[in-house]
């Protein structure tokens, strides 16, 4: 299916996932993995933000990790190359290193500002328990609280992945919500899932 024939009940679309160490010249080394070769994509984002959906580059997921010095100019300018209206930061540490966000989000701030391009937005999809009180042993637990204290008013949005987050004695959507807002006083979107969970729980 073309991109621009994603159904028009939808106001934003996030083009997954751009490799934070990739680079402008092509999808291959940005990292994004579609079928339809880069001028077919920049068409189809024309057409989406003629009818008023808001088109994010998704940056990382659990398909890239942020690395130390991660190249976020070059996402900055595959992001204003396609046309897109913002950077999407979607970080998933697996090092327990929760001071690394304070700095993506600095970072990409920082190069959307110096770049003033049409990438003028700057979003996050952050886990579920991300804002919940920190736990010894669960490196997810709290992960997002400081980047939000030192860095959330760079943040237009925040998208909660609140799917595939564990059994409803161990999550509560709402709860993960408040948690959120605690720490963040802008737009919050949550993630569900209908039907069976993508690692095959009910």
């Amino acid at each position: 299916m073309r991109l621009k024939h994603v159904d028009k009940r939808y106001n934003v679309v996030y083009l997954a996932f751009a490799n934070p160490n990739g680079k402008l010249g092509g999808l291959i080394a940005s990292g994004l993995n579609f079928t339809s070769p880069m001028e077919v994509i920049i068409e189809d984002i024309k057409e989406l933000k003629a009818r008023g959906v808001v088109v994010m580059l998704s940056v990382g997921g659990a398909t890239y990790l942020f690395p130390n010095g991660f190249d976020a100019l070059e996402m900055v300018k595959l992001a204003n190359y396609m046309g897109c209206n913002g950077i999407d930061i979607d970080w998933e540490p697996n090092d327990g290193n929760t001071k690394q966000w304070d700095g993506i989000i600095q970072t990409f701030h920082d190069r959307i500002e110096s770049e003033k391009g049409v990438c003028k937005l700057l979003s996050a999809a952050v886990w579920s328990t991300g804002c919940m009180q920190p736990v010894a042993g669960d490196m997810f637990k709290g992960m997002n609280i400081s980047g939000l204290v030192n860095k959330g008013a760079y943040l237009n949005w925040l998208n909660i992945m609140a799917y595939d987050c564990g059994p409803p004695e161990q999550i509560s959507p709402l709860g993960s919500f408040y948690t959120y807002r605690v720490y963040y006083s802008g737009p919050l979107c949550m993630g569900f899932e209908v039907g069976k969970m993508g690692w095959g729980k009910d």
